[in-house]
């Protein structure tokens, strides 16, 4: 929502700046204002806050950082950091804000009581004799006690046999055949996993236990550039899946949850990663409700859009018409990041990317007993190896530039 309120550049260097005029009603609005709150810090790249900072300045006239307006950041630097597509661990690391020439005037408050979890204070044996808060703070930590320096073992009250990825999905989701499952038992459950083809297969599977008709929805692809416009076939364009678009084929139900791709209207609550639920569709546009955010309880209607796609690598620019939509009973890691679930599966039958990835969907649930963990070798996680930037103690830090 950032990129969108206040006009920061998709494509960022370190001359950008965000597209606001000094006559503008916005910039009249920042005149005015003495606060910004920025929740999730961590994972924005550095130069989104260099290109606030190089623009604020002149709107306000006070050549101080930021024109000398506060800016409060929240954040957890053990948890996913900025995404930086095919970058090594050096290149992700120095897209943190930590390396940017702002962190010198940055004053950090560091917050000690998870206050996410509901089971603060009970000590369990299973979590070894600590609180989930401190045991979530020792995953984090790499304080937990390894096997062969490269696995850790899930806690038993987490575990689920050792069966398959339908168990996962029945337990997490046992009412969705129903067909009578309220907003709230929707907007409280999620299957995480690291990549888009194990979530893609975990949607689909438990959209078909939910009654109704299908109805599988096409997009329109092709490639910008005129001179290769005939090059490319329709039916290779098709099998193309590229970060940020949603697939050529998308399949819906009456009464399946569904995440928002785009920031389409963020006052009224429609930003990326909004959840809603389909009640009616055409072939042109879909009827949903918001089920979180500030829009919750809306209904919105949601049109087919254009992507396009710069930096997809391929050797064209590659474009696509279909609604920005995806469903949401199962996503990414990454995409959960900042919400608070009841009920999560942590669905790894892989290694995950990096330390962060693992750590991360621990700190969705609320309780440690709602969190389910299947993965197929033997319940133990792999810790993909990173160069991390958070400091030992505690599990948040809010930072403050004045």
């Amino acid at each position: 929502m950032a990129h969108s309120y206040l006009k920061i550049p998709i494509a960022l260097n370190h001359t950008s700046l965000c597209y606001i005029h000094k006559q503008d009603d916005l910039a009249a609005l920042i005149r005015q204002t003495k606060l910004i709150l920025w929740d999730e810090a961590p994972m924005t790249n550095k130069l989104a806050f260099e290109a606030k900072d190089q623009t604020l300045p002149d709107l306000i006239d006070r050549n101080e950082p930021f024109g000398s307006i506060v800016f409060v950041m929240s954040g957890d630097f053990r948890q996913v950091l900025p995404v930086i597509p095919r970058g090594s661990h050096v290149n992700i690391v120095s897209a943190s804000i930590k390396n940017s020439y702002l962190w010198e005037f940055v004053e950090v408050f560091r917050l000690s009581e998870n206050m996410r979890a509901d089971d603060a204070i009970a000590v369990h044996p299973d979590l070894g004799n600590r609180t989930f808060a401190d045991w979530l703070l020792c995953l984090g930590n790499n304080e937990l006690e390894t096997i062969n320096d490269d696995y850790i073992k899930c806690p038993n009250m987490m575990k689920l046999p050792p069966v398959d990825t339908r168990a996962m999905a029945v337990a997490i989701y046992p009412q969705p055949h129903e067909g009578q499952v309220t907003n709230e038992y929707l907007r409280e459950r999620a299957i995480l996993a690291p990549r888009n083809k194990e979530v893609s297969l975990i949607n689909m599977m438990v959209l078909s236990y939910l009654p109704g008709t299908q109805v599988d929805f096409l997009s329109a692809d092709f490639a910008e550039d005129m001179e290769v416009a005939n090059t490319y076939p329709s039916e290779f364009l098709n099998t193309l899946e590229v970060s940020g678009m949603p697939s050529h084929k998308l399949s819906f139900k009456i009464g399946a949850p569904v995440m928002l791709l785009r920031n389409l209207d963020p006052l009224a609550g429609l930003c990326n990663g909004t959840r809603l639920i389909i009640r009616r569709f055409t072939m042109r546009v879909v009827e949903a409700k918001i089920i979180t955010g500030k829009g919750a309880g809306n209904v919105a209607f949601i049109p087919r859009i254009k992507f396009i796609s710069d930096n997809s690598g391929l050797p064209f620019t590659f474009a696509r018409k279909q609604f920005p939509l995806r469903l949401t009973y199962a996503m990414t890691i990454n995409k959960s990041q900042g919400q608070t679930l009841s009920h999560v599966g942590l669905h790894f039958v892989d290694d995950v990317f990096r330390m962060a990835n693992f750590m991360l969907p621990f700190h969705a649930p609320r309780h440690q007993r709602t969190s389910k963990f299947y993965c197929q070798t033997l319940c133990m996680a792999r810790l993909a190896l990173c160069a991390m930037l958070c400091t030992k103690k505690p599990s948040f830090e809010a930072t403050c530039i004045s």
